[in-house]
């Protein structure tokens, strides 16, 4: 089988969609003839040198990576897609596709006629959600009118969409009837994980915007007997993280609290060898309720780490309660913080959570996410 892979993202970039789409091409082309993934051209170097540097990843022999130099500038989406259209139809002249994938709505107009010209199964892998915008208090809605038309006209004309989640699955559903979906969570590469005598802190990756919660982590450990030390990586900037420990100064203990920049995954992976406890604290946003699952969950999840979630639909498919972390309500942070303190001291609670994470990282894998999404387009 040859695949297509389109991402409107730039090669390199810190957006998490690069790292989630190399995975999941570099996954896809172990179980293909073939697979073949689109970018936007963002660097000088050569793709096999960004995978290589920047995603400390080696680019399998039948993943062909083509960046694409967008001649408008990056930000112009519709000349991207022109260009991968064109090129499209270029390679298909020496290699038969079987199927395309694209993560973006935008393309969807381009995804079908190309599905015409190849006589090609065409796929959506989604992310997000603007069919019913009464539904999105939590975005501007007003420039989201696009991608609710696109969705509406061209959804129903695709061979199937990949979801992240069974909550994606459940409201797609609803609104598409007649279409197929599928179930491929986002995926993890299983690493070794540090012994618990080195693990001190609570841990945080992601984004320090409001609606992913980090002020969550803040104040329930102001509330724990421990006082733990803390590692938030993600700050988008040095003024950033300097407004954000201003921010906090008043909760908790500064001297306690390190924040970092955006790190490359090595060093990523080397800082989570001593994270002790997870953070996924999301606030209630429809996003996070019926869309998200983020990549910071399979993070922790390969080094063995427990995770403090957000009891929330989409994070209740794989953080489960007493078992491989907690789950947190909103104005229920004392009983968390008490919690965190019994894993915090507690080897024995420790260790029986870390068995019960390992027992699911087979299914987790980026290679057993990519079997999936084989299965379902050989079934479709």
């Amino acid at each position: 089988m040859n695949i297509i892979y389109v991402h409107s993202g730039e090669l390199p970039s810190n957006s998490p969609s690069i790292t989630f789409t190399s995975n999941t091409v570099k996954a896809l082309a172990g179980v293909t003839d073939k697979c073949f993934f689109y970018v936007k051209r963002n660097s000088k170097q050569s793709p096999e040198e960004i995978f290589k540097t920047n995603l400390k990843m080696n680019k399998p022999d039948n993943l062909e990576i083509r960046a694409i130099s967008v001649f408008l500038g990056n930000k112009y989406n519709s000349v991207y897609y022109w260009q991968v259209y064109k090129d499209v139809l270029r390679i298909a002249k020496s290699n038969n596709i079987d199927a395309i994938i694209t993560r973006n709505v935008t393309f969807l107009p381009k995804l079908i006629m190309l599905k015409n010209k190849l006589s090609c199964k065409i796929y959506l892998e989604t992310h997000d959600f603007f069919t019913d915008l009464t539904l999105r208090t939590d975005i501007n809605i007003t420039k989201k009118h696009k991608q609710q038309s696109l969705e509406k006209k061209y959804i129903p004309k695709l061979d199937g969409i990949l979801c992240l989640t069974n909550t994606q699955i459940n409201l797609y559903s609803k609104y598409y009837p007649n279409t197929k979906f599928f179930l491929a969570r986002t995926g993890l590469n299983i690493l070794s994980a540090s012994p618990i005598k080195q693990r001190k802190y609570l841990g945080y990756v992601g984004s320090l915007d409001i609606h992913k919660g980090v002020m969550n982590l803040i104040k329930i450990a102001s509330l724990t007997k421990s006082q733990p030390e803390i590692i938030i990586i993600g700050a988008k900037s040095k003024e950033e993280r300097e407004l954000f420990l201003k921010k906090v100064e008043s909760i908790y203990d500064t001297s306690k609290l390190k924040v970092y920049m955006w790190q490359d995954k090595e060093t990523l992976n080397t800082l989570l060898d001593e994270v002790k406890i997870g953070f996924v604290t999301l606030t209630d946003t429809f996003f996070n309720k019926y869309l998200t699952s983020p990549l910071k969950i399979f993070d922790y999840f390969s080094k063995l780490i427990p995770v403090i979630g957000s009891k929330l639909p989409t994070i209740e498919e794989v953080i489960f309660d007493n078992n491989n972390g907690f789950l947190y309500e909103a104005g229920k942070e004392k009983e968390i913080a008490i919690k965190i303190d019994e894993l915090m001291f507690d080897d024995t609670l420790y260790s029986n959570f870390q068995v019960n994470i390992a027992s699911q990282l087979p299914k987790l894998t980026w290679d057993e996410r990519a079997r999936r999404v084989i299965k379902a387009f050989e079934s479709s």
